[in-house]
């Protein structure tokens, strides 16, 4: 269990600073949209698009969902 964490804090500690954030709202909020980190963030709605593929692709993220209804929760 504690080398689990330890790995997970060496590869959050290399993500790009908007990837934690939108990994944070995630976490407290159960699951985030697009939508939602783009209203939270100011940042642009591509470059969250970017983040949150590259958050599923390093499975910090699941992709809940298609189109307009997707939606990403955090995998413990």
């Amino acid at each position: 269990m504690a080398v689990k964490l330890e790995r997970e804090k060496l590869l959050l500690a290399q993500l790009p600073e908007l990837s934690l954030k939108i990994l944070e709202i995630a976490k407290s909020r159960g699951r985030i949209t697009v939508k939602e980190a783009v209203a939270i963030t100011n940042a642009n709605r591509n470059t969250i698009k970017k983040h949150l593929e590259s958050l599923v692709e390093n499975k910090h993220l699941q992709k809940n969902g298609v189109g307009k209804g997707t939606w990403y929760r955090v995998i413990e």
